[in-house]
């Protein structure tokens, strides 16, 4: 398998994938969604190429849309016995969004994979909005889950490429 990497000069060229870039992927994919969800080039190298390309997959785009649907059904329940880590009231109020995010990663079609990036880092940062947290950095800015979740809905429209 080979991916394509940035050239260094402006371009790409294409990059042979070994198991250690497969390992290095993995390893870092928590480091690596934070940096391309704050507009890192999925092209910088290998293992980065390697998991954008995961990202962007339907497989990961359905497990992503998969927890989204958790969390809102976890948030419709008038009580719950097992106790949840997530902010249910915000759920609840940011459900609108929740819904459209959702669909946005089913959608057919390519999706940015900064978007998804920033879709399992919002799902993951237990520093988050939706774990009660208030934003810190670029992936969820605003002050409420709703404005984080829209924000990272906006991100998974791909940018047309440019023609010249």
């Amino acid at each position: 398998m080979t991916v394509l990497i940035d050239d260094g000069r402006g371009g790409v060229r294409e990059a042979a994938v070994s198991r250690l870039d497969r390992l290095r992927a993995r390893v870092s994919a928590r480091r690596l969604d934070v940096a391309l969800a704050n507009g890192a080039s999925p092209e910088r190298d290998v293992p980065t190429a390697l998991h954008a390309r995961r990202l962007t997959g339907l497989r990961e785009r359905r497990r992503l849309a998969a927890a989204v649907t958790d969390a809102c059904l976890l948030a419709s329940r008038p009580y719950s016995l097992s106790p949840s880590v997530l902010d249910l009231p915000a759920v609840a109020t940011a459900h609108t969004e929740l819904v459209i995010l959702r669909d946005r990663l089913l959608a057919p079609g390519p999706v940015s994979v900064r978007g998804v990036a920033a879709v399992r880092c919002l799902l993951t940062n237990g520093a988050g909005p939706l774990y009660g947290a208030r934003p810190v950095h670029a992936v969820s800015p605003g002050r409420s889950l709703g404005g984080a979740v829209r924000h990272v809905a906006e991100l998974l429209t791909p940018v047309p490429a440019a023609v010249g």
